[in-house]
């Protein structure tokens, strides 16, 4: 399917040809979408990277950074996406909740730790793809970092000041972030390298989630809602 966005001309000025925002609006998926967003979240998150490669090496270590994040946010997709196989496809709350959580950078950024410390509280053996985590104190700062790689930011001791400063003072930040998902990367590649790996995933899951305790289904879903809700 091509997605072509045309300008228009008209009485009423300059407009897009079609109402865009209908394309991205929220509605339950089945488990050949959920397999496909994962595949696809992961082949981002490599290209993402690669790119993060190319700049670092062209001393670009800002924008090296803020790309780095956004694979490490793509990366966060796929177990974000899993949950949803337990989802009932009229729960319109839960997946209310589910979009929103995928669509925010700080829920995507604290999958990174959160969720591979809760796999290994449950112990799950997929706990060791998510064996990489940052210190809790620095998922705060991520975003923040993320932000400076762009844009010119106005810091309280320092006044205005440029990505290329902010990426310069901290390079081993830099660098440490592009290892750390160039190894969940690596990590992921034997569940989300083909769309078929991912599809085997998804019904992993689903067979998973068929023997999952009640009350731990329950929180799950709970736990989507609760944040569909603030």
């Amino acid at each position: 399917m091509k997605i072509k966005i045309r300008i228009v001309e008209g009485a009423e000025g300059i407009r897009t040809e079609k109402d865009l925002a209908g394309l991205f609006r929220w509605k339950p998926i089945d488990d050949e979408e959920i397999a496909l967003g994962m595949h696809l979240s992961f082949r981002n998150a490599v290209e993402l990277i690669e790119d993060a490669e190319i700049l670092y090496e062209r001393k670009r270590y800002a924008r090296a950074f803020s790309l780095a994040v956004l694979a490490m946010e793509e990366l966060a997709k796929p177990p974000l996406l899993l949950s949803a196989v337990s989802f009932e496809k009229n729960d319109n709350e839960a997946w209310r909740g589910f979009w929103k959580v995928l669509h925010s950078h700080t829920n995507k950024q604290n999958v990174w730790s959160s969720y591979g410390a809760r796999l290994e509280k449950w112990g799950s053996p997929a706990a060791k793809a998510y064996k990489d985590r940052f210190p809790p104190a620095l998922n705060a700062l991520i975003e923040k970092f993320k932000q400076c790689g762009f844009y010119v930011t106005y810091l309280t001791d320092k006044s205005f000041i440029l990505p290329s400063k902010v990426a310069d003072d901290n390079r081993f930040l830099v660098r440490a972030l592009m290892k750390f998902v160039k190894r969940r990367i690596a990590s992921f590649n034997h569940m989300h390298g083909s769309l078929a790996k991912s599809q085997a995933v998804v019904a992993g899951g689903r067979i998973v989630n068929t023997q999952m305790p009640k009350e731990l289904k329950a929180k799950i879903i709970k736990t989507f809602k609760d944040y569909g809700k603030s």
